[in-house]
């Protein structure tokens, strides 16, 4: 069992203000002794640590760390725990073990990151305020996880608050996108890098896409987000060439869900149909999906599976699109098409 005497004995000295000199005395041992026990090379025998924990009023335990392996173990099962609530998708339930967490530990880093998580997951306006108290906290954090999320949130927080300046500001702090891991790192390790940057720049891809049509100042019209997407759709069926999609079911099967929203919007009916069928096939797939070792040539190193990808909710694609297909005005004009019907049938709750 690795121990921490040698912090302790330093973090107590530390707090109550005296030297290794004093300590020394005490224990009638020298001065190299006590200074090597802090250094970590070497332990005090065994019949001293009575001596030594009531010298600084603690218990022996508290001497040896083990307070603290309680306490490091405690939190890697809450994070473990954090992990699985948020693959399921219970966003209540995971906010509900972090507040419990941070009344026990509420300077911990990882409980104030998954707390601002679950916070931003939930209602990022409603939480505003505790979320860029989490965030502001841990800006400055080592840990690169957590720096990352901390800016990532002070940069969207800001922004629905309507504090562009502060938004900015935040956004201009992430790493310019530009990765030097490619000219150091070499072999097998270089080549799955490689393929993790082009798994990565597809979704980044989707998500840059998406916003950029949305953007009313860019003034596209429906034929060129049409044409857009349909880029996007061949795209990724480019890059997963030997239809080895698996997570990317479900992103095609929300491609298809816009491209017939356009479709509609240029009065192609029948275009639209196709691919809101095509979308429930994406569906189907997405919601069977369970895990793949991809097989195209530019993919074929990674391993992936569902439980890796976060829920902001318990709901499941077919309800989610069901809800989408019949409160969105824009499927009015095919709503009574026989096709249209059968599919919402299929995906009803």
């Amino acid at each position: 069992m690795e121990l921490y005497i040698a912090d302790t004995l330093k973090a107590l000295r530390a707090s109550r203000g005296n030297t290794q000199e004093d300590l020394a005395n005490h224990l009638c041992v020298s001065i190299q002794a006590v200074s090597k026990w802090e250094r970590g090379e070497g332990l005090p025998d065994i019949t001293m640590l009575p001596g030594i924990a009531a010298y600084y009023d603690v218990t022996v335990d508290t001497l040896l760390g083990c307070d603290r392996l309680k306490k490091e173990e405690e939190l890697r099962t809450f994070e473990k725990e954090c992990h699985k609530l948020l693959n399921q998708g219970k966003s209540e339930e995971k906010l509900s073990l972090c507040r419990e967490m941070q009344k026990k530990y509420p300077h911990e880093e990882v409980v104030l990151y998954h707390l601002m998580s679950s916070l931003a997951n939930i209602s990022r306006k409603r939480y505003a305020d505790e979320i860029l108290v989490a965030a502001e906290k841990l800006i400055t954090s080592q840990n690169p996880n957590y720096r990352h999320g901390a800016i990532l949130n002070l940069c969207f927080t800001h922004k629905i608050l309507g504090n562009t300046d502060q938004a900015k500001k935040y956004a201009e702090m992430f790493p310019a996108n530009r990765d030097y891991l490619q000219f150091v790192l070499e072999g097998e390790e270089l080549a799955l890098h490689c393929q993790k940057s082009i798994w990565y720049l597809c979704d980044n891809l989707g998500v840059t896409l998406k916003t950029l049509l949305n953007c009313k100042e860019a003034k596209y019209t429906a034929n060129e987000c049409h044409e857009s997407y349909q880029m996007l759709y061949d795209f990724y069926h480019m890059i997963f060439k030997n239809g080895d999609f698996g997570f990317w079911e479900d992103r095609l099967g929300r491609i298809c869900f816009h491209l017939a929203e356009y479709s509609i919007a240029e009065n192609n009916l029948d275009r639209a149909m196709n691919e809101l069928e095509e979308m429930l096939t994406h569906l189907e797939k997405a919601q069977a999906y369970v895990n793949i070792h991809h097989t195209s040539p530019l993919v074929n190193r990674i391993y992936h599976e569902a439980k890796m990808v976060g829920k902001s909710s318990e709901e499941t694609l077919f309800e989610e699109f069901s809800k989408r297909l019949s409160q969105n005005p824009i499927f009015d004009p095919i709503r009574e098409h026989p096709r249209f019907l059968a599919l919402t049938e299929k995906i009803k709750p």
